[in-house]
């Protein structure tokens, strides 16, 4: 029959559980909060356009942005047992701009 080995090293494989952007949508001005629940195992985690490293690379957080378009933002978290990344995007709405009418 087959003998298979049983290791107790288990490798857990780390992930990032959650990536959540509140709220989804803002107007121009306004900001939205991105929040993170990462297991642990990474070594580094960052955001791209611009937001940076996460330290430590694990648990639960938060970072306030302020796009002025429409922007997706990547998490991305590397260690020795992988890898993964997630993202949010965050919609933003043009403050209307009123045309002044001259009288006639």
């Amino acid at each position: 029959g087959l003998e298979r080995t049983v290791s107790f090293d288990l490798i857990v494989q780390p992930e990032i559980m959650s990536f959540t952007a509140d709220p989804t949508l803002i107007t121009v001005g306004e900001s939205s909060t991105l929040a993170w629940d990462i297991s642990t195992g990474f070594t580094s985690c960052s955001i791209d356009q611009g937001v940076g490293a996460i330290a430590p690379p694990s648990g639960s957080g938060s970072v306030s942005v302020s796009p002025i378009a429409k922007t997706t933002y990547q998490l991305s978290c590397t260690g020795p047992n992988g890898s993964d990344t997630k993202t949010v995007t965050i919609s933003v709405l043009a403050i209307p701009e009123f045309q002044e009418v001259a009288p006639q």
